[in-house]
């Protein structure tokens, strides 16, 4: 793990859970719902070495899905200035990345109780048929992550999720253990209406 982490250089955006946004009041107000638009994003060159497993919560059952390499991509939604907010944080994280770099899946759910957060867990699942990286391979990349936002009536009420971790410069001789760690590692991502 130390290893990993000297070999590389890790940027986390400004975004963040909770955008500090003019637009989000300190309390909710009006409508008893709201609705969720998540993106579950992965990175193309991360692709290459395994999959992308997604879950969530939602009205009383769990949904599931994966992201693999070749897989058909949607595009970031660009209600709300979303997909121009998210190309501003991956300009901010000195890389040259667009939703191009990644196999994008859209969830929108709607009606949501004011009283439910919905919580995407998802992690990296680590090819075991990856035994030797190509001489092509690319040593920096975006770690997969689910961002969107929350939104509600017509009392404004947005709440934005952008964080995105980047690994910038891993060690060729260090990046099956920088997959190897990727692979460990579970992430969570909150949508909510506030209490």
């Amino acid at each position: 793990m130390a290893a990993v982490l000297i070999s590389s250089m890790s940027i986390v955006s400004c975004g963040g859970d909770d955008d500090d946004d003019s637009k989000t009041p300190s309390k909710p107000q009006g409508s008893s719902t709201y609705n969720i638009t998540a993106s579950a994003i992965f990175d193309k060159e991360m692709a290459k070495y395994g999959y992308m497993e997604v879950s969530y919560d939602y009205n009383g059952k769990t949904e599931k899905f994966q992201l693999r390499q070749g897989d058909k991509s949607d595009a970031l939604p660009a209600a709300n200035g979303f997909s121009t907010k998210m190309l501003q944080i991956f300009n901010s994280n000195i890389v040259d990345y667009s939703g191009d770099n990644f196999i994008i899946h859209n969830v929108i759910l709607n009606n949501v109780d004011n009283k439910v957060d919905v919580v995407f867990n998802y992690k990296f699942v680590l090819d075991p048929e990856t035994k030797t990286i190509g001489e092509d391979a690319k040593y920096s990349m975006a770690q997969p992550a689910v961002v969107g936002y929350a939104e509600a009536d017509a009392n404004a009420y947005l709440q934005f999720n952008t964080t995105v971790l980047f690994s910038i410069g891993v060690r060729p001789d260090k990046f099956e253990d920088f997959l190897k760690s990727a692979a460990s590692r579970e992430h969570t991502t909150t949508f909510t209406r506030g209490k």
